[in-house]
């Protein structure tokens, strides 16, 4: 490895190196740098790379170069969280397809057979934002000539259908069902499940429950000022980086009061380091993936004779039921951490419909009054 200079005063970095698909040593050179400090600073990314995994030959590994773009590109501090985690989920995404696939090898048809194999599994608005993101990589590896063609023009992106909006959350009666049931069966080892009970009584995103720490919960009150990437597996801001604190139920607070007296102790016992103080943890020293809430919450659903819903129906419900119970929109807004009212009302505007005969018997009440 080295940098020198050039016959005609510029300067040029070599790096070797050992490819990993054939086994041989081999350089990589970069020419033309006006000074000596950019051909220094292209050895160092190169050497940086190699220390990483990556192949940095002509024909690198589709996943080692998604990973390099995402870090040049998706992580700067002008790129927010929550858009920084969603290209990092695809990263991983693609590692469990193309990990060790070079980029040059993949064509239309194989990139087609991956997007149909996650048509099987996700709803068709998240494929669509994996194969935005891939497009976008694409573009720039076409730019640096690493491959000669885009194989994403003309895919076909498919998915399970999306929910309507009114399919998204249980009635009250339903609702009462699988918190029986969650209830009948929760101890200190149906994380989950506690969980669960969190989501409902608070309306929080399976993310910010993820994030809950031991100082969140104070007397009857619950802060809610950070998530949880499972990306990272550390600590991110929420959503709408918004911080709040929410008042829960005493009987519900009560029993987590309790619960995490218990898991503190669970923990020491277990040898659980838990240095994050996380409230649900896992034995892998984490929290429940969202994969384990939606399939615990399936199995629950069964069980309950109810139709099934994912850890988010329950957001939805909490915030349909405090609506039909009269809660106006403006503190809902607060207490689930929307940006503003008008976001809870476009998100919510099937409930509110079916409110109106409602309110225009209340209306038509307080005018006879005055007659």
């Amino acid at each position: 490895m080295a940098v020198k200079k050039d016959t005609d005063g510029s300067w040029f970095a070599r790096v070797s190196y050992k490819d990993k698909q054939t086994g041989k040593y081999k350089t990589k050179s970069q020419y033309g740098f006006k000074r000596k400090k950019d051909a220094d600073q292209w050895e160092r990314s190169k050497k940086n790379d190699l220390e990483k995994g990556f192949n940095i030959g002509a024909n690198p590994y589709f996943f080692d170069y998604y990973s390099k773009w995402v870090e040049t590109y998706k992580t700067s501090p002008n790129v927010a969280v929550r858009t920084q985690n969603n290209y990092l989920t695809t990263m991983n995404i693609i590692k469990n397809y193309f990990e060790h696939t070079p980029i040059k090898s993949i064509n239309k048809m194989n990139y087609q057979a991956f997007l149909n194999d996650l048509s099987i599994k996700n709803a068709i608005s998240t494929n669509q934002k994996i194969n935005k993101h891939i497009r976008a990589c694409l573009k720039d590896a076409l730019e640096d000539g690493l491959v000669p063609k885009d194989f994403t023009q003309g895919v076909t992106v498919a998915g399970k259908p999306v929910q309507a909006e009114e399919e998204k959350f249980l009635s009250e009666a339903e609702m009462k069902k699988l918190l029986l049931e969650i209830r009948n069966g929760m101890n200190d080892q149906t994380t989950t499940r506690w969980m669960a009970l969190i989501q409902f009584a608070g309306g929080l995103r399976y993310s910010e429950v993820a994030g809950l720490t031991y100082d969140d919960f104070k007397s009857q009150t619950l802060r809610i000022n950070k998530a949880w990437s499972f990306a990272e597996k550390k600590h991110v801001p929420t959503k709408n980086e918004l911080k709040r604190t929410i008042k829960i139920e005493p009987s519900i607070a009560a029993e987590f009061k309790s619960y995490i007296l218990r898991q503190k102790k669970n923990n020491l016992k277990s040898g659980i380091s838990n240095k994050d103080k996380l409230v649900f943890i896992s034995s892998s020293d984490s929290p429940p993936t969202h994969a384990a809430m939606n399939k615990s919450l399936k199995r629950a659903c069964k069980r309950a004779d109810i139709k099934e819903i994912t850890s988010h129906a329950l957001r939805h419900t909490h915030v349909s039921l405090l609506i039909y119970h009269g809660m106006d929109i403006v503190s809902i807004s607060k207490r689930i951490g929307h940006k503003s009212p008008t976001t809870t009302i476009e998100k919510y505007s099937h409930v509110i419909n079916e409110l109106e005969h409602r309110n225009d018997e209340i209306s038509d009440k307080m005018i006879a009054s005055f007659l």
